[in-house]
């Protein structure tokens, strides 16, 4: 299998993408710090999220996975509540979006992403990033019609693993094994191009 892991390379690698990323530059969108006080699960919330509709996040395959190319050992928030999800415990073929309700690029994908989970030959997952109006991103999903489920990193700790995470839409493509098999900044046109990463990077035909 071709894997293409362009975001995970070195630093000026990653400037190179961060240039090409939808939402450009991302430092200053929660300069105050307010993202890491964030709850993404109040009872409010909760109601919001069954209004909405959304899957259940997902249960990952129990131990997170030691490969170094795996997804981090980060436990998130399910977005308006349910079980919180460690990324190093999920195996594939998952299919994952990093988006905010604030980005441009990220809002016009989300039905892309939904006509993906509706065929029912991958996972799909969302991680709303660097979103501080976890409201405003449910009541986005719900205008969309989103019903894959996402989960929550209003404080940016996955910046922790990945330094070079400085723009939005992310990509992602996890394969059954836990590795990570694609990874770039890209912004999805239609079903059609999703439709061919996925069989191109995981060797599955939506």
């Amino acid at each position: 299998m071709r894997r293409r892991t362009r975001a995970l390379g070195g630093a000026a690698l990653a400037g190179a993408l961060v240039a090409t990323a939808g939402c450009g530059l991302m430092e200053d969108q929660d300069a105050s710090g307010v993202g890491a006080t964030v709850d993404v699960a109040t009872p409010h919330l909760e109601r919001v999220r069954d209004q909405v509709g959304l899957d259940p996040c997902p249960e990952g395959a129990g131990a997170p996975s030691d490969r170094p190319d795996a997804l981090p050992d980060l436990t998130l928030p399910c977005l308006g509540g349910g079980q919180a999800v460690n990324l190093a415990t999920l195996r594939g073929p998952t299919v994952i979006t990093v988006w905010a309700q604030w980005c441009g690029p990220c809002r016009e994908e989300l039905p892309i992403f939904q006509q993906l989970a509706d065929s029912g030959t991958v996972d799909v997952l969302g991680i709303n990033y660097l979103d501080t109006q976890p409201e405003a991103a449910l009541r986005l999903l719900q205008e969309k019609g989103v019903t894959f489920p996402s989960v929550a990193d209003p404080g940016t700790r996955l910046k922790e693993s990945y330094p070079w995470l400085t723009g939005l839409p992310l990509l992602m493509m996890v394969d059954s094994d836990g590795s990570v098999a694609y990874s770039e900044f890209t912004e999805i046109a239609s079903y059609e191009e999703l439709e061919g990463l996925v069989g191109s990077e995981l060797g599955i035909t939506p």
